[in-house]
């Protein structure tokens, strides 16, 4: 298939690329967008279940394209909420461009010859589809895949990645050993001491963390 312009990941800075691209193409013009995922979103598609975004949620788009929910601008969007909001960001584009969708599809080789790439992406079934463009847009960053669990020597001790632990059902009374002090690590512990007070929960920090304040960062009113 020809089109105007191919896009490989739909998570953010594929919904930018499109934005970008929807501002010079015209209604008729093909772009495809290609996502090994079920979906856009990018990682968010893959992440642990209470993942919170840690801006404001207003920024976190493409373009200037708006949230739909009328949340306070200091609320921390959940996974689900960004989900929703990437669907958004696509109705949208779709409506500027003839957008081509094709998810659960990667890219396997693209060459480039007289001004024209051939890109060549199969899905989860082993099918293979061509497209030639003259522009194509690798957007998935790093491709950067979830770590395993620790691998531990005792069986007292359960030891979960963030994308698979439900902590109502993994052990719920047992002390947590949070290892590392970052985004991730501030999400499971948030979880745990709100939903669960006065369970023990210990994290390893190691050289130490940073905590900014968001009303110093985002302040509101003349200080903004």
């Amino acid at each position: 298939m020809r089109a105007e312009l191919c896009i490989v990941g739909a998570g953010i800075a594929g919904m930018n690329a499109l934005f970008a691209a929807t501002r010079y193409l015209s209604p008729t013009d093909t772009v495809v967008l290609v996502d090994r995922r079920s979906g856009p979103g990018g990682m968010w598609r893959e992440t642990y279940s209470y993942v919170r975004l840690h801006q404001p949620h207003a920024m976190f788009t493409a373009g200037n394209i708006a949230w739909e929910s009328r949340c306070d601008r200091a609320h921390l969007a959940t996974g689900t909420e960004v989900l929703a909001h990437f669907d958004t960001m696509v109705r949208v584009m779709s409506q500027r461009v003839a957008l081509d969708e094709r998810y659960g599809w990667s890219l396997d080789s693209a060459t480039e010859a007289d001004g024209v790439v051939t890109a060549t992406i199969t899905d989860h079934d082993g099918h293979r589809l061509i497209i030639q463009t003259p522009r194509l847009i690798k957007a998935y960053g790093f491709a950067v895949q979830s770590n395993p669990p620790l691998e531990l020597s005792s069986t007292h001790v359960t030891s979960v990645s963030p994308d698979s632990w439900n902590p109502h059902t993994d052990a719920p009374d047992a002390p947590v050993w949070i290892i590392g002090s970052g985004k991730t690590a501030m999400d499971t512990a948030h979880l745990l001491i709100t939903e669960q007070p006065g369970r023990e929960v210990n994290m390893v920090t190691g050289a130490g963390t940073y905590f900014l304040s968001r009303d110093t960062l985002y302040p509101t009113g003349r200080r903004r």
